[in-house]
């Protein structure tokens, strides 16, 4: 745990770096879309530790990492509000306020809760988890291993191979954005054909996510409204970047980065789900992991 604390740390100080340089940059050379992606990547990575402790479900840690995030997110509101219309000594006080806020608030959490060991799956690597793909589902001996472990393991394995469908699905829309912003600029006449394809990986994609979740979380409750939810808020995301990009791009001017980290929040109850597929994974691995190392070996 002291590992994501320390990040965290380190994130926010970078996160106060670039909203400070933000300010000189504005007021000496007018403003530069690298610093808004500089100091949103910061915000994003300060997370780290308010997403572990949610996700264990940490009362004490998720209260104090919720503050501790909210108030960079205040801060982040602050300054675009504040560049055009406060005095910037004022507002460099005020952010200099938060930033010691928020050191406080770190440092109060990394002697609390520093011992708190990480989680049994964070030692389980990717490169450990693809060993469940070299079994083929057929090659799975139910003798050796019993009937009910042995459809745990092909699970999982179905499960796996979903998931990457679903990502490779998502790789194609987002290649489609720029074929189509293309389209859009020089053969105007062909977008339509475009915008079919588009429609057709997207119809793609809600069904791999549908089987995913089906197939993958049959124990969870409510399983209907999470897929719902989830589709839903993904095609939106998809929509607004696409739009964005296509479409709005020399529109949107400064806003432009903004936009796009605001469009990119829908996908969070997505990869929230691909994050649950990764643990899922992980827990049949260490599971079984004495057994898969001897199948593959031998």
């Amino acid at each position: 745990m002291h590992k994501k604390i320390k990040a965290t740390i380190i994130f926010n100080l970078i996160f106060y770096f670039f909203i400070f340089l933000h300010r000189i940059v504005m007021k000496k050379y007018g403003d530069d879309y690298v610093i808004h992606l500089l100091f949103y990547l910061a915000l994003i990575f300060s997370s780290i530790l308010l997403e572990d402790s949610l996700r264990r479900k940490i009362n004490g840690l998720r209260l104090a990492s919720f503050f501790d995030f909210s108030l960079r997110v205040l801060v982040l509101v602050f300054h675009f509000l504040s560049l055009y219309s406060l005095d910037m000594i004022i507002v460099n006080i005020i952010t200099g306020i938060a930033l010691l806020a928020n050191i406080t608030i770190q440092f109060t959490i990394y002697f609390r809760y520093k011992e708190i060991p990480n989680a049994e799956t964070d030692s389980v690597t990717y490169k450990d988890i693809k060993k469940l793909r070299k079994l083929r589902q057929e090659e799975i001996n139910s003798y050796k291993l019993g009937t009910e472990s042995r459809k745990e393991i092909n699970d999982a394995i179905s499960l796996m191979i979903l998931n990457g469908k679903g990502n490779l699905v998502c790789i194609i829309l987002f290649l489609l954005i720029f074929i189509t912003r293309f389209i859009f600029m020089y053969f105007t006449s062909f977008v339509y054909i475009s915008l079919a394809v588009v429609v057709f990986f997207i119809v793609l994609f809600i069904r791999l996510h549908n089987e995913l979740v089906n197939n993958g979380f049959v124990n969870e409750q409510k399983n209907i409204r999470k897929i719902i939810i989830e589709n839903i808020s993904f095609v939106i995301g998809y929509i607004l970047i696409f739009l964005g990009e296509v479409i709005w791009q020399e529109n949107l001017g400064y806003m432009l980065v903004s936009y796009r980290v605001v469009s990119v929040l829908f996908f969070i109850p997505v990869i929230n789900r691909k994050y649950h597929v990764g643990i899922r994974l992980k827990e049949v691995y260490i599971k079984y992991s004495e057994w898969i190392m001897y199948e593959i070996e031998s």
